[in-house]
């Protein structure tokens, strides 16, 4: 298995391993908001976009960085908001490169695993990090545990050896997933967006979910300072973004109550899953303030419409059309401040 090993891997453990120079062919028989065929294509380092040139370090170079609302899985090439984002910026910067290194289901506890593991194997270091954020943070105490995989624990160091070096338990974990592959498209029926069940909560209840995440948030501002400072360590500059929902807070100014009261996670609802998110969008903001990170407030920019979304936060073709005029518009001003050099003379 170490010589040749037959399936795509993308992390073991600790180490990354992203499949390159792979096209790959999803096919959608479930969500009518997608397209029925999309092509998702990885380059020579992994990433969506076009391959480093030879000239790269001569180059303005951006990765986009996030979970699926940055990765963009379900949307054909050409047709994420950063590829849509490549093309005014090339008017602007002609040397302009861009690459989509978002990965679905990552939180900042993995975008700091990218930062940590993945950049130094690049043969470059990237001018801009723009980092989507905060989605995947939402309720996750169980990032608090794994964030010691950084420090060093001991506890960790065992286990993450095991999962960077044995070949047969990766196999076997690879080999379950194979045999029983999710449909990664199938659609539960409320997504439609006209045919879902509501459920209002009590205050009590909100205000008890809310005050749950205290000790997540917290764990969170910590892996913001981080991102900043292992960003700054690398004469990186970070970009950061708040995170859009269809959601809002169940009021007519929120967005659609309609939407807001849909059933999420089982027993809750939109209202509440946005009112977390707020509170992580907030953080964003003021640790940007804070730092001084130019920062993109998407989720009060992107107008909360069914147009934009084919579920609670992931975007569709005109979603990612408009997220991708909305960070251009903002980014634009920033990075001819700060990289006049590459500007279209």
């Amino acid at each position: 298995m170490r010589f040749y090993y037959p399936f795509q891997r993308k992390i073991r453990g600790d180490k990354w391993k992203l499949s390159t120079n792979i096209v790959y062919e999803l096919h959608n028989d479930h969500q009518p908001r997608l397209d029925k065929t999309v092509i998702n294509r990885r380059n020579a380092i992994g990433f969506r976009g076009e391959d480093p040139s030879p000239d790269i370090g001569n180059r303005l170079t951006i990765l986009t960085v996030g979970g699926s609302t940055t990765a963009c899985t379900f949307l054909t090439e050409g047709k994420t908001w950063t590829d849509k984002l490549v093309i005014p910026l090339r008017q602007r910067f002609p040397s302009v490169w861009v690459n989509n290194a978002g990965l679905d289901g990552h939180s900042t506890y993995g975008n700091l695993n990218f930062i940590y593991y993945y950049l130094p194997s690049l043969s470059f270091k990237p001018n801009v990090i723009v980092f989507l954020i905060g989605a995947n943070d939402v309720d996750r105490a169980d990032l608090g545990s794994i964030d010691s995989s950084l420090n060093g624990h001991p506890l960790n160091k065992v286990r993450n050896w095991f999962e960077n070096n044995s070949e047969t338990i990766n196999f076997f974990r690879d080999l379950k997933w194979s045999l029983h592959p999710v449909d990664i498209f199938k659609d539960d029926p409320h997504w439609s967006f006209t045919n879902f069940k509501t459920i209002h909560l009590a205050d009590a209840y909100i205000d008890s979910a809310l005050k749950k995440q205290g000790q997540i948030l917290l764990n969170f501002k910590k892996r913001l300072y981080r991102l900043v400072e292992i960003c700054r360590r690398n004469e990186i500059v970070p970009v950061f973004v708040t995170q859009p929902s269809v959601f809002g807070d169940g009021s007519l100014n929120g967005g659609n109550p309609d939407f807001d009261f849909h059933v999420y996670n089982q027993n809750e609802n939109g209202q509440l899953f946005w009112k977390k998110l707020e509170l992580f969008n907030g953080l964003t903001s003021s640790v940007s303030a804070e730092e001084q990170i130019h920062c993109i407030d998407l989720a009060n920019l992107l107008p909360r419409d069914t147009l934009y979304y084919y579920d609670m936060i992931h975007f569709t073709n005109a979603g990612a059309e408009r997220v991708s005029q909305i960070i251009f518009a903002d980014l634009n001003q920033y990075l001819s401040d700060e990289f006049p050099q590459y500007l279209k003379h």
